[in-house]
């Protein structure tokens, strides 16, 4: 293959997603870029993603097969995949409830390759849809540019995880993804862009699908919980890029929304106005030197 078309690996994460993993490979081995490998990787699904996946496989040679025999989690998964069978100079991991435009690989490796020493991924925007009785609805897309400061504040997801395109050897440079993190894609980002460049594709190059009822947007507690752990290991990691009131900032913001969600749709009101009288104390316990020690009793508060 020409060496203007460095080898990407495109890893299908396939896991129960048996309606939707025939649109998701369409996307996959319809791409316009001329050197793509795909690994399927599926962490031992029971329904009919396999037979889905094998049929993929007889029909295309450029097509890799991973049976999990047993559930090891997402991280773990793709882990596994990237390290021991991709081979690209880039990985793109793809969801099976998810699936690509045409165009996705062309113009991420486009932006990336501008100057491939100094970009440790690239990413893009991404269309949201879900699935009602009428059909696919398309609702609104997201992806803005940013650097490594707004992505640790962030208030929005600015990086749609289906549409990074990033470096193998950086991804092994960073030890790939944590498999005892939940949101291990937004850690990932921000290991990876905390000692380098990133670069922003201004298309949308992904469909992602909401409301999945196995997804872990489903777990919105578990999520915020991840995300609180995540800030803080990245500060302790980041001092010098990261001041202190950004750090309280996020935290606080992540702490908040929590329990405002969990308590106003999960508990009693006469529990939510105690915890209102918690938070404020909270608050002011956020300024003192006291306050990684704070975030650990909070959590632990709220995971009791």
């Amino acid at each position: 293959m020409n060496n203007n078309f460095p080898l990407v690996s495109l890893v299908v994460a396939s896991y129960n997603n048996g309606k939707y993993l025939e649109e998701c490979l369409d996307s996959a081995v319809n791409q316009t870029y001329p050197n793509i490998e795909i690994i399927i990787a599926d962490d031992c699904s029971n329904d009919d993603s396999r037979e889905i996946a094998q049929i993929f496989a007889n029909q295309y040679d450029k097509i890799t097969l991973i049976f999990r025999e047993k559930n090891i989690g997402a991280c773990a998964n793709m882990n596994d995949a990237i390290l021991n069978y991709a081979s690209g100079k880039y990985i793109k991991v793809l969801d099976s409830d998810d699936y690509l435009d045409i165009n996705c690989i062309t113009n991420l490796v486009e932006k990336i390759e501008s100057d491939s020493n100094r970009y440790a991924f690239a990413y893009g925007k991404a269309q949201l849809y879900r699935f009602e009785t009428s059909g696919k609805v398309l609702l609104n897309v997201i992806g803005k540019q940013t650097d490594f400061l707004g992505l640790y504040c962030q208030r929005e997801n600015l990086i749609p995880a289906i549409t990074v395109l990033f470096r193998r050897d950086k991804f092994i440079e960073v030890g790939g993804y944590n498999p005892e993190i939940v949101v291990g894609d937004y850690y990932m980002w921000l290991n990876l862009s905390s000692n380098n460049e990133f670069i922003f594709c201004d298309k949308v190059v992904g469909f992602y699908q909401i409301g999945v009822s196995h997804s872990i947007s489903k777990s919105v507690d578990k999520m915020k919980y991840a995300v609180i752990l995540i800030l803080c290991s990245i500060y302790e990691k980041n001092k010098n890029k990261i001041s202190s009131f950004e750090f309280i900032d996020s935290v606080q913001q992540q702490c908040s929304s929590f329990w405002e969600g969990k308590c106003y749709e999960q508990l009693s009101i006469s529990k939510v106005l105690a915890l209102k009288i918690f938070v404020r104390k909270f608050m002011l316990f956020l300024f003192t030197k006291r306050f990684r020690f704070m975030v650990s009793f909070i959590i632990k508060m709220i995971f009791r």
